[in-house]
């Protein structure tokens, strides 16, 4: 990247490309990309992708805690945005979340796409997936336009009736959420 491709926003600087794919930490180490297309916006790593798959590549999978340690990144100093849309594979890098978010005092702002219509995710998997999302101070979905009312109490099926009131999840225009802060039940001394 340079300053013309990212304009005057001073990004430049501070923006580092790296080709690597994130990954649930059981998942790190090689993984196979699939997609129509190399780079093509239907790539994932999931069982299944977008599109049909005609080509497959290893890219090297690590952790987001991985790689932030990496790079220096500390979410409690540093405001951090994460946006993830990777074909599915959301259902099980979402719930691989949970044990680094319960330990950290300050928490990212996270967009994630998921992509029913692709692959849905299974119970297990969405029920992991809400107790990443009981830790968020608020939970939007149908761009940012919804609010869930999630709590610690909140039951998977409460969880699964807000999502069918909201239409959250019913296709791929309905399937993006935003978490932002922490919840104050959740807070960590």
């Amino acid at each position: 990247l340079n300053q013309k491709t990212i304009g005057n926003s001073g990004w430049a600087s501070r923006t580092i490309v790296e080709s690597v794919a994130v990954s649930t930490p059981r998942d790190a180490g090689s993984l196979t990309m699939k997609s129509s297309g190399a780079g093509n916006s239907g790539s994932g790593v999931g069982n299944r992708v977008f599109s049909a798959t005609s080509q497959e590549w290893s890219v090297n999978g690590y952790s987001l805690p991985y790689l932030f340690g990496m790079w220096g990144v500390q979410l409690k100093h540093d405001p951090v945005f994460i946006k993830i849309d990777i074909e599915s594979y959301e259902c099980s890098l979402v719930p691989s979340f949970y044990d680094w978010f319960r330990e950290e005092a300050v928490l990212p702002t996270i967009f994630v796409s998921f992509h029913p219509q692709i692959e849905p995710c299974t119970r297990s998997q969405m029920e992991k997936v809400l107790e990443v999302f009981k830790l968020f101070e608020q939970v939007t979905c149908k761009d940012d336009k919804e609010v869930l009312d999630i709590t610690p109490d909140t039951t998977f099926d409460e969880f699964e009736e807000m999502l069918d009131n909201a239409n959250c999840l019913t296709n791929k225009d309905n399937s993006d959420f935003v978490l932002s802060g922490r919840s104050e039940s959740c807070q960590v001394n």
